[in-house]
């Protein structure tokens, strides 16, 4: 799911802070809803893992028609995955 792979057994707490955050994302997609709340999505993430996290985003979304409404300090982040975004 979203590109994740990593041993089952593995208490999604103990992974790094990006394959912690697709796991998050699996779950939260595979309830199939109109809408995801992704709230500071790349905490604890590293940079690459960003990249990575904004890709699966973007392409979960436009496959199954999801909407998510990001809350985040990062821009460079929110551009990558947001085709309309509003800040204040």
């Amino acid at each position: 799911a979203a590109g994740c792979a990593f041993d089952g057994e593995a208490a999604v707490g103990n992974l790094d802070g990006g394959l912690r955050t697709r796991v998050r994302l699996a779950r939260a997609v595979s309830l199939d809803p109109a809408l995801v709340l992704l709230e500071h999505p790349t905490a604890q993430v590293d940079r690459a893992a960003v990249e990575m996290l904004a890709r699966d985003i973007r392409t979960v979304a436009e496959r199954r028609g999801l909407a998510t409404l990001t809350l985040t300090a990062d821009d460079e982040f929110a551009r990558a995955v947001a085709p309309t975004m509003m800040t204040w």
